[in-house]
């Protein structure tokens, strides 16, 4: 696996103008442990397309907007269940990020399919991050959607994988994560395990083989 090393301490002035005033005294924001990954993903792997899959606040697409060089196009799938509308995370996005090319789809990404995406968007995707569905067969079924648009040397970044050990746990939710990951790379071995980082909430990154 690869050892990344982040590349901002703290990515809480850079996010500031975006953050709504009741998250920003979030443990998310103010731990230094959470968008500043987002950030370093987006300096480290500087990807020209990104596909989002839940999105709510949009924070996290945010900083890897700020943090990518020559980003082009940001695809957001988020169908409200979390209570957010799209539109209130994708403004943000377009704020922090102008000039780059924002494609919304208020959609369940669980009944999305490829030739959807692909009507709306440019495809293949450089970066996916996906905070969707936390089930088993959710994180499954996003994973496949994701891999069925990547492209060569594209890298998943799935949120939800393991707290920080300084964090209480969370009861099931990060082991059905993994358990969808797993199921994943057996179908899918043309991608494996790039790297673990211990951030506030647990990321797993895999990358497609060229």
């Amino acid at each position: 696996m690869t050892t990344l090393t982040k590349m901002i301490d703290d990515c809480e002035v850079l996010l500031r103008p975006y953050v709504s005033e009741e998250d920003c005294h979030s443990d998310y924001l103010t731990g230094k442990n959470y968008y500043e990954w987002y950030y370093t993903y987006g300096q480290f792997f500087d990807p020209v397309a990104v596909m989002e899959i839940g999105v709510r606040y949009g924070y996290s697409a945010v900083a890897m907007g700020l943090g990518a060089r020559n980003l082009q196009s940001i695809v957001l799938i988020d169908d409200g269940s979390g209570g957010v509308r799209l539109s209130a995370g994708a403004d943000r996005v377009r704020l922090a990020c102008p000039g780059v090319q924002i494609v919304t789809i208020e959609h369940s990404s669980q009944s999305l399919t490829p030739a959807m995406i692909r009507q709306m968007a440019s495809v293949p995707f450089d970066l996916v991050h996906i905070d969707g569905w936390h089930s088993r067969e959710g994180v499954l079924r996003d994973l496949m959607l994701a891999a069925s648009l990547a492209a060569d040397d594209c890298v998943l970044i799935v949120d939800d994988t393991g707290r920080h050990p300084s964090l209480p746990p969370v009861a099931n939710t990060c082991a059905d994560v993994r358990d969808g990951i797993q199921d994943f790379l057996v179908r899918r071995p043309d991608f494996s395990l790039y790297a673990t980082i211990a951030t506030h909430t647990g990321h797993t990154i895999l990358r497609k083989r060229s």
